[in-house]
């Protein structure tokens, strides 16, 4: 059973719920950027015995969908060849696509709330590790996930209380620069650095290798993979590449190029990673405590970094930057959120291809059960 989808995204597949269960969870994927939900097959033929229902959602611009409107294409950038330098027009750039995603947040929101109401979802048991909505966004998938906790306060669903279903949020291999964290003094992304001279497919060779990477900043492994396995997408045959890899959205003037090279440059992504590790304290200030206790910004919701440490290195690089800025918050008494990391060590960037049951159990595990940085 397909939930309805009015929000523009397309259910890519849906395992429906494992039969005769009334506790299973519901695993709502988000792709990232140039391959779409078909990525994710492998991990369909884990759903019954996992107790887990699988729903994989295309981006707008990706097969099925709606694409995005000349209204909203219009609050991105033109072009990012040539983009300005000048603080005041990268500050309007700034605001406009910051309204772009808070739009992609409150999509994906209506859409859980549609899942909720429509797909008979169990409600959500932390202390069973059971239950309700595991939401993963994959890479630049990412920002589909921190834009809609960044905005889950201002979203109206009032037939829905989200915050009793959604329990975890995972983050699955995002690279630094999606957190807006600093870049090191030697950095390598061809993503970033889009190129005429070369082959569509080259990036991709970089970012589904398999490296090997030091313990420090200096020994990132940052161009050239390890040869004790092969690349993913070298492994794949034309017919699999053709089921999950759709160039258009990521290449020149396409919404995810225009989204990711603009937001990076334009210091997007660091507001909104830090609009959704925040949390307002409860209450309002004047001393009865009541202000904003009911506020639905999923403030119980665990937020999991997963990070597979034979990817890129800028998701290693990720992943330490969280884990240095979660002891400041600490050392500092910030009011964040309830953020663990997750380390899938021998992985890459498609761990969710190569090895699909490490993938499940990492997305599933109990707290307890995760290797996290210490």
């Amino acid at each position: 059973m397909r939930p309805p989808c009015t929000t523009g995204l397309f259910v890519f597949h849906d395992t429906g719920p494992p039969r005769g269960s009334r506790d299973y969870t519901t695993l709502v994927i988000v792709h990232g950027h140039s391959w779409h939900s078909g990525v994710f097959a492998s991990l369909l033929p884990h759903a019954r015995h996992t107790n887990t229902r699988i729903i994989l959602i295309n981006r707008r611009d990706y097969p099925g969908t709606d694409p995005y409107t000349a209204s909203e294409l219009a609050l991105l950038p033109l072009s990012v060849h040539n983009l300005t330098r000048d603080p005041e027009e990268l500050e309007g750039i700034k605001i406009s696509i910051s309204f772009f995603m808070k739009h992609r947040g409150h999509e994906l929101l209506r859409f859980l709330a549609g899942v909720v109401r429509d797909g008979d979802i169990p409600l959500g048991d932390v202390g069973r590790n059971a239950g309700g909505i595991v939401l993963v966004g994959w890479s630049l998938g990412m920002l589909w996930c921190t834009a809609l906790l960044a905005h889950a306060a201002s979203f109206q669903h009032d037939d829905v209380n989200l915050s009793r279903y959604l329990r975890r949020v995972v983050l699955h291999d995002a690279p630094a620069f999606l957190f807006g964290y600093p870049r090191p003094e030697r950095d390598f992304n061809p993503f970033l650095e889009p190129s005429t001279d070369i082959d569509a497919e080259e990036p991709h060779d970089w970012v589904s290798g398999y490296y090997t990477h030091g313990s420090t900043v200096e020994t990132l492994a940052l161009r050239t993979p390890a040869r004790d396995r092969l690349p993913t997408i070298e492994r794949m045959t034309t017919a699999q590449r053709t089921s999950c890899l759709y160039f258009p959205p990521g290449e020149e003037g396409g919404s995810d190029e225009l989204l990711m090279i603009g937001g990076y440059r334009a210091g997007v992504f660091e507001d909104l990673w830090q609009a959704a590790l925040a949390l307002a304290p409860i209450g309002n200030g004047n001393g009865n405590g009541n202000g904003n206790r009911n506020r639905n910004d999923l403030r119980d919701v665990e937020v999991r970094v997963m990070w597979c440490d034979r990817s890129v290195w800028e998701t290693t690089h990720a992943a330490w930057c969280v884990a240095a800025e979660l002891e400041d918050a600490r050392e500092k008494g910030r009011l964040v959120r309830v953020v663990r990391l997750a380390r899938v060590r021998g992985a890459n960037h498609f761990v969710h291809w190569d090895d699909p049951e490490v993938a499940m159990h990492a997305f599933l595990a109990e707290t307890s059960e995760v290797d996290a940085i210490v």
